[in-house]
């Protein structure tokens, strides 16, 4: 039929600002149809216009109608939230005792923290991490965005370091081990004050001395982890606190 024209539509749409927000709009203008128009979005109530407010980030279902029953439009809309692109996420590789962490995070957090399950934090991107006790750890990134926090964890499992004989140093000897409060030393050097040296999973000497005769006892003030002891001019000899 000549004089007919097709109707003609204009969308525009605003993204909501957060996933789990209600600010976003659609407004859709409809010319040419000839007729009263219904509008329908999702299972909400039809309304008369083409304005819609307070929409949620997701999949949408649009639907516009004639009075006259005839169907204009059915079509699918996907909202994304504006600021909600950043998310958690980071790898971890674990080499004896020794965790490494790597952020792997979307966007652009506004700040960033780990937690290593026993206690311990750190607030770098990249940071390392030592365990002082074997076990099970539940190492968690939280960063924080401008629509709220997100965290992303995962659980490792730190095992009990073997202590591994020296050879070329079998005659000194730790028990025992793992030991609480003491540690008796049997060493094979001829000398009286023999120095030593204790040290932690760090590498920092947190103990030095001299050992008087063999066998040694010395009593210990440690917090349960790992540690050696040296003696002087000797390889370090692992032990572990309880």
């Amino acid at each position: 039929m000549s004089g007919i024209t097709k109707p003609a539509f204009t969308m525009l749409s605003n993204n909501p600002a957060c996933n789990n927000t209600y600010d976003g709009q659609i407004n859709i203008e409809v010319t040419g149809a000839g007729t009263p128009l219904n509008y329908l979005l999702d299972n909400n109530l039809i309304q008369h216009h083409g304005q819609f407010n307070n929409i949620n980030a997701g999949t949408h279902h649009l639907r516009v109608n004639g009075f006259d029953g005839c169907l204009f439009l059915d079509s699918t809309l996907v909202l994304a939230s504006e600021a909600d692109t950043t998310f958690s996420a980071f790898e971890v590789t674990l080499a004896g005792n020794e965790l490494t962490c790597t952020n792997l995070s979307s966007g652009s957090p506004a700040s960033l923290k780990w937690n290593f399950g026993d206690g311990d934090s750190s607030l770098l991107e990249h940071p390392l991490h030592n365990y002082t006790a074997p076990g099970t750890y539940q190492v968690c990134l939280s960063i924080e965005t401008s629509c709220g926090t997100k965290d992303t964890c995962t659980a490792i499992v730190v095992e009990l370091v073997q202590i591994a004989e020296i050879r070329h140093n079998a005659a000194l000897k730790l028990y025992p081990v793992p030991t609480s409060n003491k540690i008796t030393i049997e060493y094979s050097v001829k000398k009286k004050n023999t120095p030593y040296k204790i040290i932690d999973f760090s590498g920092r000497v947190i103990d030095r001395g001299g050992l008087q005769a063999t066998p040694a006892t010395l009593s210990l003030n440690l917090l349960p982890g790992f540690y050696s002891l040296q003696l002087e001019g000797e390889e370090a000899r692992p032990f572990v606190v309880q």
